[in-house]
């Protein structure tokens, strides 16, 4: 959270509103990626697309996360 809003606040400094809208574009693509890639993996195992099989096949540790 910390490098976030370091980023962020960089961001803005530099770019203003349009940085912003950047490290918002920036993030969604990086969810969607990563949300991809735990999707394939769960998949490819066979498993249905449970929350559980999500959290299961997480890519980062847990504690990062939550």
């Amino acid at each position: 959270a910390a490098f976030y809003a370091l980023v962020a606040r960089k961001l803005r400094e530099r770019l203003g509103d349009e940085g912003l809208e950047l490290l918002r574009e920036i993030l969604r693509e990086f969810g969607t990626r990563r949300g991809e890639e735990i999707r394939r993996r769960v998949e490819e195992k066979g498993l249905p697309l449970t929350l559980e099989n999500f959290v299961s096949h997480y890519n980062l540790p847990m504690a990062a996360a939550w």
